[in-house]
């Protein structure tokens, strides 16, 4: 299934540090969620120093048609592919069932 997810990255203080999106393909929301608690894991790690909070909402089933469908990619706990920081508007989401 081809999912959409919004990441929500707030700073130790609280404030809002970026919002970032991506597609992503899974086989079922319980690979979604590990898809993307490892993609949290290499996100923090990259920047460790900072205390981040990490929020995300996932839209199964529905892409960003302006992106590929499969633009972020988790393999083996290794993360490639890319995120975007065009936060597409919900309405302009596409249905992939």
């Amino acid at each position: 299934m081809f999912n959409y997810c919004i990441f929500e990255v707030y700073n130790e203080h609280g404030a809002l540090r970026e919002k970032i999106a991506a597609n992503f393909k899974s086989r079922g929301k319980n690979h979604s969620h590990k898809i993307i608690d490892t993609y949290i894991d290499a996100y923090q790690k990259s920047l460790y120093p900072r205390d981040l909070t990490v929020n995300y909402t996932v839209y199964f089933n529905k892409t960003n048609p302006a992106f590929l469908p499969n633009q972020l990619k988790v393999y083996r706990g290794n993360v490639s592919g890319c995120v975007s920081r065009n936060i597409a508007p919900l309405n302009t989401l596409k249905s992939t069932v």
